[in-house]
């Protein structure tokens, strides 16, 4: 019963996540902090990579920097790689704008 009650919960979590990220409102960013939360105080791996990368790089490319320090705090792998073989530092490098400059200071610690 446990699993197929966070299997539901994952699934409709997982739904207001991507109804955040297509908003892409500043009031969202609270809320998709605490999605993320959610999700891995349910347990879920916080490396597993989907065709887009894993939550890092999702959180990186939406600009937001509370998701990518917890993640960081959560001891996520930075070395996994997205669709494109690329890290999330190769993502934001090749795109080189202040926010993603931001997440690169972030990231390495800076």
């Amino acid at each position: 019963m446990q699993f197929t009650f966070d299997k539901i919960l994952c699934k409709n979590l997982l739904s207001i996540h991507s109804s955040i990220i297509k908003n892409h409102s500043v009031a969202s960013t609270k809320c998709f902090r605490e999605v993320v939360e959610l999700i891995l105080g349910r347990g879920f791996d916080i490396n597993v990579r989907t065709a887009r990368g894993t939550a890092l790089h999702e959180a990186a490319l939406c600009g937001k920097k509370d998701v990518v320090k917890y993640l960081l705090d959560s001891n996520v792998n930075l070395e996994l790689r997205d669709h494109d073989d690329k890290t999330v530092l190769e993502v934001m490098d090749d795109l080189n704008t202040p926010m993603t400059r931001e997440i690169i200071h972030l990231v390495l610690g800076e």
